[in-house]
């Protein structure tokens, strides 16, 4: 209780602090207080601001192109409270499009077609939306040949091409044809049009750098591939998402530490693996592109297809990463010599993983998420590397079948657990039961809590006298947890100004304040008796 109380004193002092020392945002215009809500992920707060600005900007093409993009980012239902939600209203943004496109005013009578067209793509009424499309008078308009292009794109890319080289051409939405285009010329392998459009000098800078890293994987040019993956890095760092990232890291890393109870690992040997984790991260893109571009293996919202790729196009390419750090230090280091160095090794080498991956998602308009991926990411990351190590484990101290064989079982079963994560997260059409993720990761740390018991249990070096303090690990969790919620909350506030800092935080505690509970109560309970192996379990009802 103590420990709980002193979070609360430090999380109410730090917002006290920020909310008189900083000062909430003021903005120059309205772009910039619509950037400020989308970047802090309240489109309802962006949609109010364009619905109260849009009689003033009625024939400003670029801002109602924007209104119409941000309603539809909305969610169709939201959850407000338990049997009771709110739902997007698609019909009022439609019949005000409806009746502009009914002006005599030809430049308010395009907008309005264009707009209510555009409705309507978003909505999926791909007949009525190129109706509306082909009744714009102006066939030069802003983004009209890019969204025709995108009608086309589904059932004849062909078709789409000269509408999106066109929107080019006018210096219209460019950034999204290239995007369109680019992604054409890839999935063709139509790399001499690619190349083209590379060397265009209205296009190539739009040009993002994952597809030309595409590129040059198909063209076999390795430096260039290498460095386009070494420019995706830098880009990537932000410094508060760094610090974050390192955060969560480190918490995980002394917890690794602490249940490591009989013989504890050199902080040497951790870093050295960790450092390795964190660096391979990068060596899993050229299996991405090898899927994605010479299998053309990739998620294409078919729920079999998708299931498949998350389970051996993301989750087997991942265990496979994290897996050749922890392999190669065990070649070569004489420091695994028990059960447990197995699994803390393993975990080690995802941690380090994920905090490159976390580097990569923490930038600025990201900041809110880095309690969910302390909580979920990174502990399913350690949970499915602890299933591979488990296969170690196995073949060396329990069973006769040969320890290779073990390990395959456990490297499989480990991809298929990631995969079925992603796959209710990835997949449109199983999506609103994203629920079942969070069931994923709870049976993960349930099976993770059997292995850490077992190699425990038959550690050599077992010794009854050395005892771990379920109540010290678990306060440690809370705290070091309760922390990264405070350290979001800080860098939110610096940011984006306090107000949003504690709506924000008051968002991240209940939703996270379940799986914290959790993840403290879980991940600090053991059962220690020499010599014995429990079975593994992947579900404790009476828990």
């Amino acid at each position: 209780m103590r420990t709980f109380l002193a979070i609360l004193l430090v999380t109410v002092i730090t917002g006290v602090i920020l909310n008189f020392v900083v000062d909430n945002p003021r903005f120059d215009n309205i772009y910039e207080e619509i950037d400020h809500a989308i970047k802090t992920d309240n489109r309802n707060l962006a949609e109010k601001l364009f619905v109260k600005e849009l009689p003033n900007r009625l024939l400003d093409l670029d801002f109602n192109y924007r209104y119409v993009v941000n309603h539809f980012e909305i969610p169709e239902e939201t959850r407000i409270r338990k049997n009771t939600y709110s739902y997007r209203d698609d019909t009022s943004i439609s019949n005000y499009y409806a009746r502009l496109s009914t002006s005599t005013d030809s430049v308010e009578r395009d907008l309005g077609l264009y707009c209510l067209g555009l409705c309507r793509y978003s909505k999926g009424d791909y007949v009525d939306a190129t109706e509306s499309f082909r009744l714009v008078n102006n066939r030069n308009l802003k983004y009209l040949n890019n969204s025709i292009g995108n009608l086309f794109k589904a059932w004849n890319e062909e078709k789409a091409i000269p509408y999106y080289e066109k929107e080019i051409a006018l210096s219209g939405n460019v950034y999204g044809a290239v995007s369109n285009l680019s992604s054409i010329f890839i999935k063709r392998r139509d790399l001499v049009r690619f190349e083209a459009l590379m060397a265009n000098p209205k296009a190539g800078k739009y040009i993002s750098l994952s597809k030309q890293r595409e590129f040059y994987y198909l063209n076999g040019q390795l430096f260039s591939y290498v460095k386009m993956l070494w420019k995706t890095f830098v880009r990537s760092i932000d410094r508060y998402g760094f610090i974050g990232a390192l955060l969560i890291a480190i918490i995980w890393l002394f917890y690794l530490r602490f249940i490591d109870v009989f013989e504890r690992e050199k902080w040497y040997d951790i870093a050295i693996v960790f450092t390795a984790g964190a660096a391979f991260t990068y060596f899993s893109y050229p299996l991405y592109d090898m899927f994605n571009l010479v299998f053309s293996f990739d998620l294409n919202g078919g729920w079999l297809n998708d299931l498949l790729y998350c389970i051996f196009g993301i989750g087997l390419i991942e265990e496979i990463i994290k897996f050749i750090p922890f392999v190669l230090f065990l070649a070569f280091s004489k420091s695994v010599n028990e059960p447990i160095d197995y699994v803390i090794y393993a975990c080690v080498s995802a941690i380090g993983f994920s905090f490159t991956e976390n580097i990569m998602y923490f930038q600025d308009d990201s900041y809110h998420i880095m309690h969910g991926r302390a909580l979920a990411s990174v502990v399913g990351h350690m949970c499915d590397s602890a299933i591979v190590a488990y296969g170690f484990i196995v073949g060396r101290y329990r069973t006769k079948l040969p320890t290779f064989i073990c390990v395959i079982g456990g490297l499989l079963l480990a991809s298929f657990v990631h995969g079925i994560y992603d796959f209710w997260l990835l997949n449109d059409t199983v999506n609103d039961f994203s629920i079942f993720s969070i069931v994923v990761l709870i049976s993960s740390v349930i099976i993770w809590n059997s292995i850490k018991n077992n190699a425990l249990n038959n550690s050599p070096f077992f010794d009854d006298s050395k005892r771990l303090e379920s109540q010290s690990i678990s306060q440690y969790l809370f705290i070091a947890l309760s922390i990264v919620f405070v350290f979001e909350y800080f860098v939110i506030s610096v940011n984006y100004g306090p107000s949003t800092g504690n709506k924000l935080l008051l968002k991240s505690i209940l939703s996270g304040t379940f799986l914290m509970i959790f993840m403290v109560g879980r991940l600090a309970q053991f059962k220690l008796k020499f010599g014995v192996w429990n079975r593994i379990k992947i579900w404790d009802s009476s828990k």
